[in-house]
């Protein structure tokens, strides 16, 4: 099993340390949540979109369905 981390600078693999747990990206449009923008404007955005923002996260992720990797 091969499985890395998506966020940017992170060197976490399953096979490093296996006691270590991955969370799955929510899926696109099921969830909204209500954010503090740079301007101090509260957005009321999916859910997925606002993980990538704070992971920042630039690159396109591939996600895997199984809970734990």
């Amino acid at each position: 099993m091969n499985h890395y981390c998506c966020v940017p600078r992170c060197s976490s693999w399953i096979m490093k340390n296996p006691q270590l747990t991955f969370h799955i990206v929510p899926e696109q449009g099921r969830h909204h949540v209500s954010l503090v923008n740079k301007f101090g404007q509260k957005e009321h955005i999916d859910r997925r979109k606002a993980w990538i923002l704070k992971l920042n996260i630039g690159k396109p992720l591939r996600i895997q369905k199984s809970g734990r990797y």
